[in-house]
């Protein structure tokens, strides 16, 4: 699974445009968006042990939306070390 991870990291890295849907509902890229690390030109690409926790709030994020019966939207969902 890490070296499965690491691969797409890299590949997130290497392709900014590539979408990685962490659930039916959410990306990879909504959790991770931040207007200051643009503007501030900071790389807010997760690690493999970030990427695989933000995997499973994702799929927990999907049973609170099924039970709510409404979307979510994420404002905040990682902050990288900088």
């Amino acid at each position: 699974m890490v070296c499965f991870l690491r691969t797409v990291l890299y590949i997130l890295r290497s392709a900014k445009f590539l979408i990685l849907t962490l659930s039916p509902n959410f990306t990879l890229e909504e959790f991770t968006h931040s207007d200051v690390a643009i503007r501030k030109g900071i790389d807010n690409t997760p690690n493999a042990e970030a990427l695989a926790n933000l995997a499973e709030l994702a799929l927990t994020l999907e049973k609170v939306r099924d039970l709510l019966g409404v979307p979510i939207h994420i404002n905040s969902g990682y902050r990288g070390p900088k």
